[in-house]
C-alpha cells in the first residue's frame, strides 16, 4: 500500500524500504532517488538509458512526452508525442550534447514570413540546401542545380533562365569558409 509519511524535513511517498518520491525542504522532488539537487530530479535505475516525462489530457485522451536518451558518445533528447491529434510531431528529433539538432520531421515557423534564420548580425556560416525555393508576396523563384549549370525557374511566369557563369581563376576569388 503506498502512502505518505514525514521524516525530519522531506515528505516521503512509497511504502517501507521501496521510497518511490521524495520531496524536500527545499521543494525539490526525487523519483528514484532519496537525494533530489533539482526541482524535479528523475534517477531511473532499470536497465534502461530512457527517461520519459508524459504530460496527458483527460478530455481528449491526447498525450505528449519528452524522452530523455542517454548515449555512450553524448547525451541526447529525443522529444515526441503519442497524441493521436499530432502524430509524431516531433518524430525521432535529438538535439545532441554538442548543441547539433538532427530531426526526421520538418521545421516550420509559426506564422508564413514573419520569422528568420539567424539575424543581420549572427548569420549562418554555410547553408546546405537542395533546391532553394525563395517566395515573397511579389516573386516565386526556384535555384535549381544541374550539373554543369544553374537554374532559375519563375514559378509564377513559368520560365526557366540559365545562370550565365564566367570562369575565374580560383586564386582571384574570395576563400570559401569551411
Amino acid at each position: 500500500m503506498i502512502g505518505s509519511q514525514g521524516f525530519g524535513t522531506s515528505m516521503i511517498l512509497g511504502t517501507s524500504g521501496n521510497e518511490a518520491v521524495r520531496i524536500d525542504s527545499s521543494g525539490n522532488v526525487g523519483i528514484g532517488t532519496t537525494s533530489p539537487s533539482t526541482k524535479l530530479h528523475i534517477y531511473n535505475s532499470q536497465n534502461s538509458q530512457d527517461v520519459q516525462l508524459k504530460l496527458e489530457n483527460p478530455n481528449t485522451g491526447t498525450s505528449a512526452y519528452v524522452e530523455f536518451t542517454l548515449e555512450s558518445d553524448a547525451d541526447n533528447m529525443r522529444l515526441g508525442t503519442t497524441s493521436a491529434a499530432y502524430p509524431n510531431w516531433c518524430g525521432d528529433s535529438f538535439i545532441y550534447a554538442s548543441k547539433n539538432i538532427r530531426t526526421n520531421a520538418t521545421i516550420l515557423p509559426s506564422v508564413n514570413g514573419t520569422q528568420n534564420l539567424g539575424s543581420s548580425t549572427l548569420r549562418w556560416n554555410t547553408v546546405y540546401t537542395s533546391d532553394l525555393s525563395l517566395k515573397n508576396d511579389v516573386g516565386d523563384w526556384t535555384i535549381v542545380e544541374g550539373e554543369e549549370d544553374l537554374f532559375l525557374y519563375n514559378n509564377k511566369k513559368d520560365k526557366v533562365y540559365k545562370f550565365n557563369l564566367t570562369e575565374v581563376d580560383k586564386d582571384s576569388a574570395p576563400k570559401k569558409r569551411s
